[in-house]
């Protein structure tokens, strides 16, 4: 509660709370852009706060992309978080916040990695808010995407100014 506008990458077990409070931090940034929006009287219709599930956005991403290969794309599988969508908040004068849940179950391949970094990264040079939570730690996100890729990514979101790694722990069993 006392730094809901910074980012942070929430790293523990499942069941312990880190979708929750993922959630409970886009809601709250998500009320912030609509506030602006009427304080401002500008409603341009850009979306600046994103949520997504990691795996979700890489599918519709991959989806995406065959469709641009058809003669006549069906734009209503344009992905819900795209870097075009980023940028245009960004321009709009928007402080954008990306929130990615499950962020341990992308899958590497080059193009998966590429698309979600750019939007990172665009979140991130703008000073931007990135969230992100895994069930799995650094070190094996490193193992599985490679020691480069796992810490470029997972430090735009945990490292730096206003910006927080936090560890979750099992919950104590209840005794009998």
């Amino acid at each position: 509660k006392a730094h809901p506008e910074d980012s942070y990458l929430m790293l523990g077990p499942p069941k312990v709370g880190k979708s929750y409070l993922l959630l409970a931090i886009y809601r709250e940034a998500l009320q912030r852009s609509l506030d602006q929006q009427v304080t401002d009287r500008f409603n341009s219709g850009v979306q600046s706060v994103f949520y997504v599930n990691a795996s979700h956005l890489l599918a519709q991403q991959s989806e995406w992309a065959f469709e641009q290969h058809k003669e006549f794309p069906n734009p209503s599988k344009e992905p819900s978080v795209t870097p075009e969508k980023i940028a245009r908040a960004i321009k709009q004068g928007y402080r954008v916040g990306l929130y990615v849940d499950e962020i341990d179950k992308v899958s590497f391949t080059n193009s998966k990695m590429s698309g979600l970094c750019m939007m990172v990264n665009l979140v991130y040079e703008s000073c931007g808010q990135l969230v992100a939570n895994s069930n799995e730690l650094e070190s094996e996100l490193a193992l599985r995407w490679g020691v480069n890729e796992a810490g470029t990514l997972l430090r735009r979101f945990g490292d730096g100014d206003n910006a927080w790694t936090v560890m979750f722990e099992d919950k104590p069993e209840a005794h009998a």
